[in-house]
């Protein structure tokens, strides 16, 4: 007598399972497979990856030799136990969570054609052996690039379906055929299924076109189904499947360009200014930017890392020049091949003036952020800070804003500070004051004096860190939107 088909749409472990999928290859469907895994696992959770696509790409990433196996998932398919077939991956040193992983080899492409529920049972028949797949947060399926018998084997056995898409011309082709494929599996083998959203994937900073085509996704499958944030474009996601390392296991980079010529950034992030060949200076005199990127010394006490673009006492000289210096220096960047869209964020710390080292900043930025001390001297001359930027905006810089204003060395009860902000909302009023203020702390010359992050003193300096955590997820809600 044959075993009852797996009621997928009230079995709760199928709740858990993802199918990410799309038709065209290229889309980056293994790269949202991992990059949502590897966020889970960053959050201490345990995730189970079920590689459908022959070529693989899942369980190379996650280290599994494809030649080292005794259980695959095509055997999972020809009903070996799906247990059998689940393998630890190499992310677990990097991570506090898990990834394991069902591996793919290349002989299952024979099984693109056959019948569509032998994943579902094969998940079903976990439960009936005593293995329980509850214990993943989530159970994401790689699928391959077709609506062939592998995907819809993935799709019969998820309560979710997830399409990966790039705003392309050729990334939009045969979506209503997924949406259509989507329709057919709910509606003979999966009651269950839902198309749960859309994952924009390598969306650039700026493209009219790619604006144009995510319109056009919109309209064929709802605006409200398109996931937010999309994945931008980075080189960095290249870096990481390339290296087979979690993407988390990189942190943020940040890149700094010290326009001060008392090079105070530099000096604080370790770098001699008279053991580097090649200066923010000399970047503005035409030499690539790329050239002058260095290393700091914070990389050991954070995740991510922090480079910087140095500066030497020789760049005042440039207080009289061309105020699109800086600009150009970045756009000859692309144009060299160094892509700067690694860099989370680029911070251009500028002299105290309004001369044009200052100018050439607000040249080649879209954000400006003003540092105010709430004080009858901190307060003086913001009127001419912001005709400034107003002036770079008229002249050089179209797309330039005031992005905000951070207090700094506020005291905790101060009268004077209190009448001080009051005035400074009047001015630029109080919605560009970002939240929270940075208090004045000895903790922040001891971390100045010492060159070290203030998150390498953990416990010692848990408000100031807090503080910052905030005011970068600001930054980054500015930048990023």
């Amino acid at each position: 007598m044959p075993s009852p088909e797996p009621d997928s749409a009230r079995d709760p472990v199928f709740d858990r399972v993802t199918a990410v999928l799309n038709q065209k290859g290229g889309v980056g469907k293994t790269t949202v497979t991992l990059g949502l895994a590897a966020s889970a696992a960053a959050a201490g959770r345990q995730v189970l990856v079920i590689d459908l696509d022959p070529q693989g790409s899942s369980s190379w990433v996650l280290g599994v030799d494809p030649d080292a196996i005794d259980v695959s998932v095509g055997d999972v398919l020809h009903k070996a136990p799906l247990a059998d077939a689940i393998h630890p991956s190499t992310w677990s040193d990097a991570l506090p969570g898990s990834v394991h992983v069902v591996p793919a080899r290349a002989d299952q492409q024979d099984l693109e054609d056959g019948k569509p529920r032998r994943l579902a049972k094969a998940i079903a028949r976990c439960a009936d052996g005593g293995f329980d797949l509850g214990r993943y947060e989530a159970i994401l399926v790689d699928c391959p690039p077709s609506l062939g018998n592998l995907t819809r084997n993935a799709l019969s056995a998820s309560r979710h379906a997830l399409i990966v898409v790039e705003p392309s011309a050729l990334g939009l082709r045969g979506i209503a055929g997924v949406a259509d494929t989507i329709d057919e599996v709910w509606d003979h083998h999966n009651p269950g299924l839902e198309l749960s959203g859309v994952v924009l994937n390598r969306v650039p900073a700026v493209s009219t076109e790619a604006a144009r085509r995510i319109d056009e996704l919109a309209r064929i499958v709802g605006r409200s189904a398109i996931w937010d944030p999309p994945i931008p474009q980075r080189v960095i996601f290249n870096q990481a499947v390339g290296e087979r390392r979690p993407i988390h296991a990189y942190g943020r980079q940040v890149l700094v360009i010290d326009l001060d010529p008392q090079g105070s950034s530099s000096w604080v992030l370790g770098v001699d200014p008279d053991a580097i060949d090649v200066s923010v200076g000399d970047v503005l005199h035409k030499a690539p930017l790329a050239d002058a990127i260095h290393p700091s010394t914070w990389s050991d006490a954070l995740p991510g890392s922090v480079h910087v673009v140095p500066a030497r006492a020789d760049q005042q000289d440039l207080e009289d020049g061309k105020p699109r210096r800086l600009a150009k220096a970045i756009a000859r960047c692309a144009d060299g091949g160094f892509d700067l869209g690694r860099y989370e964020a680029i911070l251009v710390d500028c002299p105290p003036s309004l001369g044009n080292l200052t100018r050439n900043a607000l040249s080649a930025s879209r954000h400006a952020l003003i540092v105010v001390e709430p004080s009858a001297l901190g307060l003086r001359g913001i009127a001419g800070v912001a005709d400034t930027i107003d002036e770079v905006w008229d002249h050089h810089n179209p797309g330039l804003e005031l992005s905000g204003v951070v207090l700094n060395r506020v005291p905790a009860v101060s009268t004077e500070a209190a009448r001080r902000i009051d005035e400074l909302a009047r001015i630029v009023g109080r919605s560009a004051i970002w939240d929270p203020p940075i208090p004045q702390r000895v903790i922040f010359n001891q971390a100045v004096g010492e060159r070290r992050p203030i998150h390498a003193y953990g416990s010692r300096a848990r408000e100031p860190i807090e503080v910052f955590d905030r005011l970068w997820a600001t930054l980054r809600r500015t930048v990023h939107g």
